[in-house]
């Protein structure tokens, strides 16, 4: 998951994802394998990328103004599991 925010901003969304959902929720560490039943979120100023398994968080180029950008997600998802992604 990719939310816009500062890049000085506290993100809370983990803590309020596991408040109301009995997955878990979590800003991932770079080279993370991924886990069932857990909600990864892209750390402010970061972007989250997926490589096979593994979560992957850079701080690469602004896309379209912004870091994290859905844009940079979803493009190394579908790299990543070409037609059997669903997103």
């Amino acid at each position: 998951m990719v939310q816009h925010l500062a890049p000085h901003s506290e993100s809370l969304l983990p803590d309020i994802f596991e408040m109301v959902s009995p997955l878990k929720a979590k800003h991932p560490t770079n080279g993370e394998k991924f886990k069932v039943g857990t909600i990864y979120i892209a750390p402010p100023d970061h972007h989250l990328l997926v490589e096979a398994d593994r979560i992957l968080i850079t701080r690469g180029p602004k896309e379209n103004r912004f870091r994290p950008s859905v844009d940079a997600l979803f493009r190394s998802a579908a790299y990543s599991y070409g037609p059997g992604l669903l997103a």
